[in-house]
């Protein structure tokens, strides 16, 4: 389970990708039949902690927890439990080894922000992290994010309408 997976990457130092599916949902079936069963894949895989939850028996809590509420959504946590960063719905193999590789090199979401907490006005952090809050369901978090981000760049308007809509 997802308590024994946080044990075990404290004493690897690895990552914990938490796979969060249903029974129901055949996106999830696909990625675990395509992407996951491809050698690459399972290759790269070989170098976190994975872990499979049924958000809605088992993995409720931890859903909960991480306020998953589509499927799949990979969710990519450190031994702390700490969430690194996400990956919403399914992935082809190669989309998925780019995506892995970018999170494993630390180019997340909670990066982005850092990013944006030392240049205010790094349009493409701007963008990262909105979708991000998107993705974790906080529309709140990426309108604050986006009149923080005009208050300090208040001249690229054509970006400030264009993540406002999509955060509306």
């Amino acid at each position: 389970g997802f308590e024994a997976a946080l044990e075990s990457a404290e004493a690897t130092d690895r990552l914990v990708m938490v796979m969060f599916s249903t029974d129901w949902c055949s996106w999830c079936r696909r990625m675990e039949q395509e992407t996951f069963a491809e050698p690459q894949v399972l290759d790269a895989l070989s170098q976190l902690i994975a872990v499979r939850l049924d958000a809605e028996g088992r993995g409720r809590d931890v859903a909960a927890r991480y306020g998953v509420d589509r499927y799949p959504t990979l969710v990519f946590v450190d031994a702390n439990g700490t969430e690194v960063d996400r990956i919403l719905g399914f992935l082809p193999p190669e989309r998925f080894l780019v995506e892995l590789a970018r999170i494993r090199a630390g180019d997340s979401f909670f990066a982005c922000l850092e990013r944006l907490a030392v240049d205010p006005s790094d349009v493409d952090a701007i963008r990262r992290s909105v979708d991000g809050y998107l993705e974790r369901s906080d529309p709140e978090g990426a309108i604050g994010r986006i009149e923080a981000f005009h208050g300090a760049h208040g001249h690229d308007h054509d970006v400030c309408r264009t993540l406002m809509f999509r955060a509306r």
